[in-house]
């Protein structure tokens, strides 16, 4: 990721709806950055130590499915994190996105969402028959 500078902190980021989401493992949690959890000094979550746009974009890129998870362990306060993407926690990271934006007043017919997927596969096209019983399956699959 050295295409993106180490020194860009988040609240520089052009956008003003600027949003990256990644799941710490150890404490089962979302970490959802933006400008507004950036510039909040939240106890439970040091989001401070993110504020830089190379860590945020790579935290939320960690898919468990091609690497590692990421824990730095020269960070004495925070080597207890072990980080993965945020797909792990929603199928669509950009719902996630959608849904804050939402919530914070944006109005949902001003909200364009940008989502880059790794896949090349086309989504399974869910019938208007579908039952309870199929339902079920889908979702202990995801």
């Amino acid at each position: 990721m050295d295409f993106i500078s180490d020194t860009v902190p988040l609240e520089n980021v052009i956008s003003e709806d600027f949003m990256t989401l990644s799941w710490n493992l150890n404490e089962r949690d979302p970490y959802i950055f933006t400008k507004k959890t950036i510039g909040t000094d939240i106890e439970d979550q040091d989001f401070k130590t993110y504020n830089n746009l190379r860590r945020a974009a790579f935290l939320s890129a960690v898919n468990p499915e091609y690497f590692l998870p990421y824990q730095d362990l020269n960070d004495d306060k925070n080597k207890d994190k072990v980080f993965i993407s945020g797909n792990a926690i929603a199928e669509s990271p950009a719902m996630w996105a959608y849904l804050y934006a939402t919530e914070e007043g944006q109005a949902p017919d001003k909200v364009r969402v940008v989502s880059i997927g790794a896949l090349s596969e086309r989504p399974q096209k869910i019938s208007e028959n579908i039952g309870i019983i199929e339902w079920v399956a889908r979702i202990f699959s995801l």
